[in-house]
């Protein structure tokens, strides 16, 4: 879905796959933002509604594993539909995406 600094996957299962490889500890310091924009504002949860976006932003150690010289962390996508995925790390790199987009490529 994305091609950057980072690699983004969406699976058929609803995980965003974050792969970079080779990755050096420094990719994986900063905080990765995860903003989703939902189909239909009312599916936030109440708590984010007045913000109109989804937010699971995390840090690689928290979600994401390094096997030899790639780098893998994993989010899942909650159950509303998305429309829109803003991702990257700030000030390092960013990307978008509609899910809907999957298997389109440019």
């Amino acid at each position: 879905m994305i091609r950057s600094h980072f690699y983004v996957y969406l699976d058929d299962e609803g995980v965003l796959n974050y792969v970079r490889e080779p990755c050096a500890p420094v990719d994986r310091e900063e905080l990765f933002s995860v903003h989703l924009i939902p189909a239909d504002a009312d599916d936030l949860p109440d708590y984010r509604k007045r913000w109109g976006f989804g937010l699971l932003d995390f840090y690689f150690d928290s979600r994401g594993v390094v096997v030899g010289e790639r780098c893998v962390a994993t989010v899942r996508l909650p159950k509303y539909a998305v429309a829109r995925v803003l991702t990257g790390q700030p000030g390092i790199w960013k990307g978008e995406f509609s899910p809907a987009m999957r298997g389109e490529s440019d």
